[in-house]
């Protein structure tokens, strides 16, 4: 983790937690609401609550890809570094959205809490075997991804063809 700096809300583990899915805003939104209320207690096993404060690191570009993490509250920044040593916003993950996913063993890209942020971190290794156990969770991260790509290509369009003008009111 990103310096280790997410404060990790979730109790050691000594005693019977309630499963802070039950009381998720965001399940609805987030790839876990592909599962029944009977299947959640697997994915509850997995998973640290955090909660990041702004301007903190969540993942650092580069850095093992070890975790994944579904955002249920808060606005983060997603960013590239260029050589020179500047950040490029690449895009904003709220309520819902997906974060972490990794091609190969590193990250690649940065991101940061822009507010307040809660997540849900899940060890990549036990997520990919709750994938095999669980094939509609997995068509439902597909779905997410593939949503993502298309919104990748609607901002190509923006930054290579649009006026200023359109690219703040795409923005907005």
């Amino acid at each position: 983790m990103a310096g280790g700096k997410p404060e990790q809300k979730t109790d050691s583990g000594a005693a019977p937690r309630l499963s802070p899915c039950a009381a998720c805003a965001v399940r609805d939104m987030a790839f876990c609401g592909a599962l029944e209320n009977d299947e959640m207690s697997r994915i509850t096993a997995i998973l640290t609550t955090m909660e990041v404060a702004p301007h903190q690191p969540i993942i650092d570009e580069g850095e093992p890809a070890d975790y994944l993490f579904n955002v249920t509250g808060g606005a983060v920044k997603l960013y590239k570094l260029l050589p020179d040593g500047r950040r490029q916003i690449t895009g904003f993950l709220f309520d819902g959205d997906f974060l972490g996913i990794a091609m190969n063993e590193k990250y690649a890209y940065g991101a940061e809490a822009v507010d307040r942020v809660n997540l849900c971190r899940f060890p990549r290794r036990k997520l990919e075997a709750l994938l095999d156990e669980f094939p509609k969770l997995e068509k439902r991260l597909l779905s997410m991804a593939s949503n993502e790509l298309v919104q990748a290509q609607d901002q190509i369009l923006l930054l290579g063809r649009k006026t200023a003008q359109e690219k703040i009111v795409s923005f907005m």
